[in-house]
């Protein structure tokens, strides 16, 4: 289906610009309900993604900024290796500043992920 399948989330889900970056995926910005989000369509398999899904929730009910899924008008959080994400800015870090927040990020995804599988 590839991105046929963004319709999924709401008529007004189009790709509007390529993000660049990525390795594996085509990433573009997207309208969603009024809000910019970002598609990802890739070749990850159902179980691959339901688990991405999973954690990226966890974190966000654990506090972390991520960039949860959106899920479609009918409640699926991916459709055929199409993943619509919350957009969310940022930059690479660049000053030292930048780099202990990375630290402090990383410490606080390691303590909530403590037996995750």
């Amino acid at each position: 289906m590839g991105w046929e399948a963004l319709g999924q989330w709401g008529e007004d889900a189009v790709r509007v610009e390529p993000l660049v970056g990525g390795v594996a995926n085509d990433v573009w910005r997207v309208p969603v309900r009024g809000h910019i989000a970002v598609a990802r369509l890739g070749s990850r398999t159902d179980a691959d993604l339901a688990w991405e899904a999973e954690l990226l929730q966890h974190l966000e009910r654990q506090g972390m900024t991520v960039p949860v899924p959106i899920p479609t008008t009918d409640g699926r959080l991916f459709v055929d290796g199409l993943v619509v994400m919350k957009y969310m800015e940022g930059a690479p870090p660049q000053t030292e500043s930048d780099w202990r927040r990375v630290a402090h990020a990383l410490g606080e995804l390691h303590r909530l992920t403590q037996g995750w599988p």
